[in-house]
């Protein structure tokens, strides 16, 4: 397997790759996963990136712990599948970090895509697993756990991994997925695809001005955490915020919330100058192309807002990056369905509560959003992802009758 001929860039792993299955959450992964929360932690180059930090605490065993008493029956006979192939987006740095960890933890072997655009991100994580993979209490963990970057077009490698594992990640495009779909591997090899999804925000305007001041800035926070820290690249960045209320109340609440988040974009965020150019460019195209555009707000060329006539199922196709977002005023939140489509992925929230948001999922039957979270938490990752249950797809139960 481990061949240096052939267009392939190995990092952080181990020239004598062999598959290693366990039961999912051993002692040892945890303590694996502690071990590298702590160093990503104390490492002041990582902690300048917030999806880093973000990931370190994701890592820790006190969440690793909770995630096992979530998933783990004692009562099971559960196995790991063995060797997972992840084939992860070019434009999310740390996604490949938490495929890794759903297929560890799930006790599995794994053979992880990274991706080829350069991020600093990818190369410190990599570096500190690197670190804890010599340690010979981890031994077994770098044999078995290959990190690597190769063309995306080059198939005779995908067909090389594809032939070995049990099970495929893959996260991408449409594209990527018909792409992978034609590659041959095992008879009884199972696919999981995270495909090209989009996400949105609603918020009770109504609620959202009874709120504390401090309670409106802290939602400002962690609606910058849900998209800025991406560039709205990750498929849990909401693009569409949806006001629900009357129209005095909705644009009293527009008026605070987005001149909060302007004030902390102006803090906090950077945009390189070929980005804010191709925003500028997907303005000019949406004013001019865009039947459904009404009106516009700029806050400092740092934030766009596009003010929508309808919303559809097809509203999707309309999003972009880099701090460019649309909103629509609804009357009534079950008036959401309009826009929920297959391509729904998260559905953040302010103003509601969990009973309101169950019954209304229960009551209409919603069955096109893959999540739904606190503003905030978008980004919260879990073993349910996109409608899939990670912890069984990954396992194997023996059944002993």
């Amino acid at each position: 397997m481990y061949d240096k001929t052939e267009n392939i860039k190995y990092l952080c792993s181990s020239k004598k790759f062999s598959t290693y299955v366990d039961a999912p959450f051993s002692k040892l992964v945890i303590t694996f996963l502690n071990d590298l929360s702590i160093l990503l932690l104390k490492d002041k180059s990582a902690n300048k990136f917030g999806d880093i930090l973000s990931l370190a605490f994701w890592l820790r065993e006190k969440n690793i712990t909770n995630l096992k008493k979530n998933f783990f029956n004692k009562n099971q006979n559960k196995i790991g599948l063995g060797n997972i192939f992840h084939i992860t987006p070019t434009n999310v740095p740390t996604n490949f970090a938490y495929s890794f960890v759903f297929g560890l933890v799930t006790g599995n072997s794994n053979l992880v895509k990274l991706p080829n655009q350069s991020f600093e991100q990818v190369d410190l994580i990599c570096e500190k697993i690197n670190f804890l993979f010599n340690k010979k209490k981890y031994l077994k963990y770098k044999n078995s756990n290959l990190f690597f970057k190769y063309n995306s077009n080059d198939i005779l490698i995908t067909n090389k991994f594809s032939k070995i594992s049990d099970a495929r990640m893959v996260w991408g495009g449409d594209n990527t997925v018909k792409n992978i779909k034609k590659v041959e591997t095992k008879i009884k090899v199972k696919d999981l695809y995270f495909t090209e999804k989009y996400s949105l925000s609603i918020i009770s305007a109504s609620k959202y001005l009874s709120s504390k001041k401090s309670s409106k800035l802290e939602l400002a926070k962690n609606f910058y955490n849900d998209t800025f820290v991406f560039d709205q690249n990750a498929c849990t960045s909401p693009r569409l915020v949806l006001w629900q209320g009357t129209r005095n109340n909705n644009n009293k609440a527009k008026l605070i919330f987005w001149n909060l988040l302007r004030e902390i974009v102006s803090k906090k965020y950077h945009i390189d100058y070929s980005s804010s150019v191709e925003k500028y460019k997907n303005f000019c195209l949406d004013a001019i192309k865009n039947k459904n555009f009404k009106n516009f707000k700029n806050f400092k060329n740092l934030i766009y807002v596009v003010e929508l006539k309808n919303i559809s199922q097809d509203t999707y196709k309309l999003f972009k990056n880099f701090g460019y977002f649309y909103e629509f005023d609804l009357i009534n939140f079950n008036s959401i369905q309009k826009v929920l489509s297959n391509k729904t992925q998260t559905l953040s929230y302010f103003g509601y509560t969990t009973k309101f948001l169950n019954d209304f999922i229960k009551k209409n039957k919603i069955n096109k959003i893959d999540r739904i979270a606190k503003i905030g938490d978008t980004m919260k990752m879990n073993l349910v992802w996109d409608g899939y249950n990670i912890y069984n797809d990954l396992t194997k139960e023996i059944e002993i009758i």
